[in-house]
């Protein structure tokens, strides 16, 4: 994967998101570094990935079982219903009371 600075619009490469959701240009330079692959140092802490009906098999899966982190999925939601839909806050708000000290 070639590095290149710029700009790309995310919506003529990935298709539609969420209606009335504001758009704006994202770094071509961050979405190069993440298709390249970004090392992480070991994570001590518990974890959770949240996926949708998008990037499953490449992404939620694989960075879950890779890291040994809880997997929350929500099939029927796209990349970007993650970020506004309700029940995903809610399911994370649930892992965080069962992971949490006290």
């Amino acid at each position: 994967m070639r590095l290149e600075p710029g700009t790309y619009d995310a919506e003529s490469t990935y298709g539609p998101s969420v209606p009335g959701m504001r758009h704006r240009p994202e770094s071509s330079l961050a979405r190069g570094e993440r298709k390249r692959g970004i090392s992480v140092p070991a994570i001590t802490c518990p974890m959770l990935v949240v996926g949708g009906r998008d990037y499953t098999a490449e992404r939620g899966r694989p960075v879950a079982e890779y890291y040994g982190a809880q997997l929350i999925e929500f099939p029927e939601l796209s990349h970007f219903q993650l970020v506004v839909d309700p029940q995903v806050r809610d399911g994370v708000a649930e892992w965080v009371s069962l992971v949490s000290p006290g």
